[in-house]
């Protein structure tokens, strides 16, 4: 079979199986006929990068990363061959942003053949005073086809510089900086109900620090693996008593590394739930909001006294 990619116009062969590295949101966009009889050049697909280790320790491969500035990144790129002809020569290099270092691991195989694969590693710095924000992370593989030099580049991987994570024990979280924090309503409060500037109070306790949202919300921290406990009480801010008797029901859920840690199930108001959650190893923490499944209405959701020890 002939591809021809309908953005870049370039042309490969693919023998069974047609593959495309498709973005997040993006359009492949290919034209299959049948073979000519005279070869083109392999298709060959580059994946995005995937990260496999910060600072040493393995993590589950993910395209999209937090990590804090000054670590090194282990990096992974699989290409593949689905051609009939090899592809001599081949490279892969990273583009990485700007003041970033990127350094191959080991030799790379320098033919894929047709229907093979080949996995090349790197290493990657961020630069210690790096900004907070996310920045991207791409592949290129160069070969050697049958019609000649041949470059193709992959989607890009995320890498989202986060606020170096809390330190020492019993630390306040809202006085921790996010990663991102959304709230139903208004904004997320650090130290306040949402909405209106109250103290957080919660079945008559009145707490000096927590955050205050309204669901759905998510607030999510970069807890960087050296975290080890949270402790604190969730429940609905007394300060929808004075609204009136309608919703007032929220769930609430702490999220590390994607797992589901402590689940509240359903809090009305009048009602304070505590938690004490192991978080060793945990690389990012959400906290997640539900609205019990009865709309968001008075869902005026407080995370009281929540206290984190890290080393």
């Amino acid at each position: 079979m002939t591809i021809t990619d309908a953005w870049t116009h370039a042309l490969s062969e693919a023998k069974d199986s047609i593959r495309s590295s498709v973005p997040a949101h993006g359009v492949s966009v290919l034209i299959v006929k049948k073979g000519t009889g005279q070869p083109q050049s392999p298709r060959v697909l580059v994946g995005a990068p995937s990260f496999t280790a910060v600072n040493g320790p393995a993590i589950t491969p993910t395209g999209d990363l937090l990590a804090a500035a000054g670590s090194k990144l282990a990096v992974a790129v699989a290409v593949r061959n689905d051609g009939t002809t090899p592809a001599r020569s081949a490279t892969v290099s990273l583009t990485t942003p700007a003041g970033w270092t990127s350094s191959a691991d080991g030799g790379q195989q320098q033919v894929i053949v047709p229907g093979g694969t080949a996995t090349a590693r790197f290493t990657v710095t961020v630069p210690a005073g790096t900004p907070v924000g996310a920045s991207s992370i791409g592949a290129v593989v160069a070969f050697s086809g049958i019609r000649g030099a041949v470059t193709v580049s992959s989607p890009v991987a995320t890498v989202t510089v986060a606020p170096a994570p809390p330190s020492g024990a019993d630390q306040p979280l809202s006085h921790q900086p996010w990663v991102s924090a959304t709230s139903g309503w208004m904004t997320p409060a650090i130290d306040q109900s949402v909405g209106g500037g109250n103290p957080i109070r919660v079945a008559g306790t009145t707490y000096a620090t927590g955050l205050g949202v309204a669901s759905p919300s998510d607030i999510r921290y970069y807890v960087g693996g050296i975290c080890t406990r949270l402790t604190g009480t969730v429940g609905i801010d007394d300060v929808v008593d004075n609204v009136g008797p309608e919703g007032g029901t929220a769930t609430f859920s702490l999220v590390a590394d994607g797992k589901t840690v402590w689940d509240s199930g359903v809090v009305t108001r009048g009602h304070a739930v505590a938690f004490d959650v192991n978080l060793t190893g945990a690389r990012e923490l959400v906290l997640h909001v539900g609205d019990a499944g009865d709309g968001g209405y008075n869902d005026r959701a407080d995370w009281a006294a929540p206290l984190i020890s890290c080393s």
